[in-house]
């Protein structure tokens, strides 16, 4: 249990910087 909870709070972490990084990037397009 604590491994997947590693597991899962990595994933959430990875996918909140990779949606960070794509609404920065979709700010610059349109800015």
């Amino acid at each position: 249990p604590v491994t997947a909870r590693m597991h899962v709070s990595a994933l959430l972490r990875t996918l909140g910087v990779a949606s960070r990084a794509a609404a920065a990037g979709v700010a610059v397009k349109l800015l």
